[in-house]
C-alpha cells in the first residue's frame, strides 16, 4: 500500500501515463465527467505541484 507522497507519486505518474494516450485520457474523462483538455492541464499542475 501507498501512503503520503508515495502514493500520490504513483497515482501521479498513472495519470500522466493516461494524459500521453489521448484515446485513454478521452475514456477517463469521460468517466470522471472531464473535460479532456481540462484534464490533461490538470494532470500536468498535480505532478508539477508534487515535485516541489
Amino acid at each position: 500500500m501507498y501512503e503520503g507522497k508515495a502514493g500520490a507519486e504513483r497515482l501521479a505518474g498513472a495519470l500522466e501515463r493516461a494524459a500521453a494516450d489521448q484515446e485513454r485520457l478521452e475514456l477517463l474523462a469521460n468517466i470522471l465527467f472531464y473535460d479532456a483538455d481540462q484534464l490533461k492541464q490538470d494532470i500536468k499542475a498535480i505532478e508539477a505541484e508534487i515535485q516541489r
